[in-house]
């Protein structure tokens, strides 16, 4: 029981470090979706926030492998999707982490931009789009590798005799949202469904924590995962 406890409690840290994350890079964008230009001013002015929410993003990676390993305890492993969906989601840890590490040199860099001259302004700014490239790349990577995750557990979460009906249609709609918030580079209202996209991930770890808490699954023959 005690190892299952232990993914119950990284499910829904994850959840509620997920959400941290967002609510302070929402706090540092005051709410909006910016331009590149705005984000560098944005970030400037309210670097420490910037930073701890960096922070918090590459820290939370380290609690996917208990979820992952909980994860067996209400799917059938022997799944083919399961596996492939299990790699994607530490595919997916490697790319937040790589992206919170790439955006806390963004934040870190433009710390001095207030009072900079206007050469050295431009230079810190052209820097600047370099690195945010980078930490967007690596994110959006991370975002679409745990949509994937999302959409091969699906069947497998319909099928589980342990999960609620709702877990899977959950994972379904926070895929979708993630999946449509890459239309921000055409539309860029579509941005919103970052966040929207965020909650529902966040809703799916939080309720897979309680499925994998003692008391909210019932015991067989997958309660030890050396089985």
């Amino acid at each position: 029981m005690r190892w299952r406890s232990v993914a119950a409690f990284a499910a829904v840290g994850y959840a509620v470090l997920s959400l941290t994350t967002v609510g302070l890079q929402a706090v540092v964008l005051s709410f909006r979706v910016v331009t590149p230009a705005e984000l560098a001013a944005d970030v400037a002015a309210h670097q420490p926030l910037w930073l701890l929410a960096q922070a918090v993003l590459a820290g939370q990676q380290v609690l996917l492998g208990p979820v992952a390993i909980g994860l067996l305890a209400v799917v059938d492993r022997r799944r083919p999707g399961v596996v492939l969906a299990l790699t994607q989601i530490g595919a997916a840890a490697v790319m937040f982490a790589l992206s919170a590490m790439v955006h806390g040199v963004f934040g870190a860099h433009l710390g001095g931009l207030g009072a900079a001259d206007a050469g050295t302004r431009a230079d810190t700014l052209r820097i600047a789009e370099v690195l945010h490239a980078l930490g967007d790349t690596t994110y959006f990577a991370g975002t679409a590798l745990t949509a994937i995750a999302m959409l091969l557990l699906w069947p497998a979460l319909r099928a589980s005799p342990v999960a609620p009906s709702g877990l899977a249609a959950l994972g379904l709609a926070a895929a979708a949202a993630q999946i449509g918030e890459f239309g921000w580079f055409l539309v860029p209202v579509l941005g919103y469904l970052a966040p929207v996209g965020v909650l529902l991930q966040a809703g799916w770890f939080g309720w897979l924590g309680w499925c994998l808490w003692p008391r909210g699954v019932s015991s067989d023959s997958r309660d030890s995962p050396g089985q």
